[in-house]
């Protein structure tokens, strides 16, 4: 009797440290997943702080460098590149998609040779303000373009930019063709210009409290 009782003792403290043991990996795994999910919160909370206000990326970028404006569609990427003194918008060339990555270098390779200091990315909300699935894809596409390279960007409402350039390239007696080939380099143009609108209007009202006269 004493050494089956010894043996249901035994038995009990080894179901017992299995127990612990197990409590133990299992807190270890809790701590683990909790630890990945903060690390990957924080990462996208860094990620977001980077889009921000077009007069925000004024202030971000160097002097003499430029803000490349991305209208990002599905089959391509028109792209516009503004002036040094961040006055003026010109088309500068479509991307033809293939992947992300291979369209980030092709990015990339632009923000390099021509000093590019900011991108202005077309945001395509809905007439009644709100966001579609399509704003949901130039997010994504600017976060992921941020794991590449730390850039200030800026989101421009895009709203009427086709309508816009399509009216100006059939007053302008286009071809179907030609207006194929030019629309989306000139939506890009359209949406980076608005967005140079605002930072200059923005530097001209601070100019103009600067030099009134105190009341």
């Amino acid at each position: 009797m004493a050494a089956s009782g010894s043996r249901r003792s035994s038995g009990t403290l080894i179901r017992a440290k299995r127990a612990i043991f197990a409590t133990v990996v299992l807190s270890t795994a809790i701590s683990l997943c909790f630890l990945l999910l903060i690390e990957n919160l924080i990462g996208d909370l860094s990620l977001s702080m980077t889009i921000c206000k077009i007069n925000d990326i004024n202030t971000t970028i160097s002097l003499g460098q430029r803000l490349l404006g991305l209208d990002i569609g599905k089959k391509t990427i028109g792209l516009a590149l503004s002036d040094p003194g961040l006055k003026i918008a010109s088309p500068f060339k479509i991307i033809y998609r293939v992947k992300f990555t291979p369209d980030a270098r092709t990015i990339l390779e632009i923000i390099n040779s021509e000093s590019v200091g900011g991108l202005v990315l077309g945001w395509p909300i809905n007439m009644d303000g709100s966001a579609g699935p399509r704003c949901d894809s130039v997010r994504d596409f600017a976060h992921e373009f941020l794991k590449l390279k730390d850039i200030p960007i800026t989101l421009q409402d895009e709203r009427l930019s086709t309508r816009v350039v399509e009216r100006a390239m059939v007053a302008a007696d286009m071809t179907r063709k030609k207006r194929a080939q030019r629309r989306d380099a000139l939506a890009a143009c359209w949406i980076l210009q608005s967005a140079l609108d605002t930072v200059n209007d923005e530097r001209a009202r601070r100019d103009q409290i600067t030099i009134s006269p105190k009341s």
